[in-house]
This record gives structure tokens, sequence and C-alpha cells, in this order.
């Protein structure tokens, strides 16, 4: 199976056995398979942290409240779903929770963005603002984000001639919606220390939790699809690296956006 991001979802069910290429690994299947599980389950753990405390401490109330709750809904849930299609050997389950997890996934990465997006606006417009204005902006463009995402994919699976051509085409936008969700992520913060500083504000260097988590887990997704389109051959070792960085979303963003 080709864990990427993107090429998983539509190849999911023609590529069911990625737990037995696992048990080739040299130090045999249960722990690499142990770990996966674990991960996944911190994760969901630390999503519904995040719902439940910011519910608990009445945060929802406030703008920034409602984006931890849609951020965690979609951790919660693309990796719920990407759990299922790896351990799943049912083919129609396995492409429901695909369809689910691209839905899930770029709706995660969209709210990280949006999160970087706000903390920069919040510095000079205040919450008002956010609340007013940029919530909605915000609500809409992870939606069509999500949407944009599984049209494409759907637009590569007919139109590509063959798995290949649809998985290249998979691999690269994969890298592009990653690639830009750095890129944004990394100026957002770094302006936002720059103005911190000439404010003589306080420099709150917990602020570069945001992204420099965000790189901890798809880097070496990144790695992983680079070598996928050059053709390079996969260790099980590699691949379950890559699972758990991937899988460890939901957690890292119970500590940056819960416990900081």
């Amino acid at each position: 199976m080709n864990l990427t991001s993107l090429s998983l979802i539509s190849e999911v069910s023609e590529f069911p056995n990625l737990p037995e290429v696992l048990s080739e690994a040299p130090s045999g299947s249960s722990p690499s398979l142990i770990l996966i599980f674990i991960t996944a389950v911190l994760s969901i753990l630390g999503c519904l942290f995040n719902l439940g405390a910011t519910l608990y401490l009445k945060l929802h109330q406030n703008v920034l409240g409602k984006m931890v709750i849609n951020l965690s809904i979609n951790d919660f849930l693309f990796t719920l779903s990407f759990t299922i299609m790896f351990f799943n050997s049912d083919p129609l389950l396995s492409k429901i929770a695909g369809v689910i997890f691209a839905i899930t996934w770029s709706g995660s990465t969209a709210w990280v963005c949006c999160f970087a997006h706000a903390l920069y606006i919040s510095l000079g417009a205040g919450e008002y603002t956010l609340e007013k204005y940029l919530f909605k902006r915000y609500s809409i463009f992870t939606i069509l984000m999500s949407i944009a995402v599984c049209v494409g994919m759907s637009i590569f699976n007919f139109t590509s001639e063959g798995v290949e051509e649809a998985t290249t085409m998979f691999l690269i936008c994969g890298l592009v919606i990653l690639s830009i969700s750095f890129l944004f992520c990394a100026v957002c913060y770094i302006m936002v220390l720059k103005k911190l500083r000439e404010n003589g504000m306080q420099t709150h260097l917990e602020l570069l939790l945001y992204p420099f988590f965000l790189i901890i887990c798809e880097t070496p997704l990144v790695v992983l699809e680079i070598r996928l389109m050059k053709n390079y051959e996969l260790s099980a070792t590699l691949i379950t690296f890559t699972v758990i960085c991937f899988l460890s979303r939901g957690f890292f963003n119970a500590l940056a956006y819960g416990l900081s």
C-alpha cells in the first residue's frame, strides 16, 4: 500500500496488505503494529481531551475555542478513519473511511493554517474581528478546501490512465498542499514573533510549537512521497515511522492547543 495522504484513499482497497509489509521488518510485525495502534489511541484521546477541556472551561464561547473544537473534530475523524483503513480488510469500509479521511485530513490542515492567521490578526485587530468576520471565513475556507481535495481526487481517479498515473497526481497534490501549509504557518508565526518584539511584549516561544508540530507530523510523509515518486524502495521501518508521525497530529495538537 502506498502510505501517502492522498494516494492511499483510492488505492487502499487494492493494496490491503500493509500489515503484511510491516511484518517483514526485522523487528517483526507485532511491535510495529502495536506502536501504530498506541499512537492512534493517544491521538484520539488527545482530540477528546481538547474537546472536553474546551467545553468544560466554556472556552467554546469565544472564537479560538470554536476553532479548537473544529480542529479537534477533524483530527479525531481523520485519525480514526486512517486507523480503520490501515487495519481493516473490507474494501467497502475502507473506501468509506477513505472519503472521511480525505475530507478531515484536508480540513485539519486548513484549520492549522487558520490558527496561524488568527494569531497574527488578533495582535492588531483583536478577538472581535475574529469573531465577527474571520471565523465564518475560516469555516468556509476549510469546507471548500475539503471539497476541492475530494473533487480533485475523484477527477484524478477517473481521468488517469492506470493506478500509477493517478498515484503520481495524488502525490503531487499532497506535496503542494503540505508545502503551502508549511510556508504559510512559518511566515505567520515569524511575523507574530517579530511584532511581539517590536511592541516590547513578552515573546511566547510556545507559539513555535504550532508550526513545529505540523512539521514533525508531516515531514516524514513528504519524504515518503518523494521517494515514491522517484520509485525508491521503501523499508518497513520508514513506513512505520511515517505512519506513527502522521497519526500523532491529534496528540501533538492536544499539547499545542490544549496544554500550552
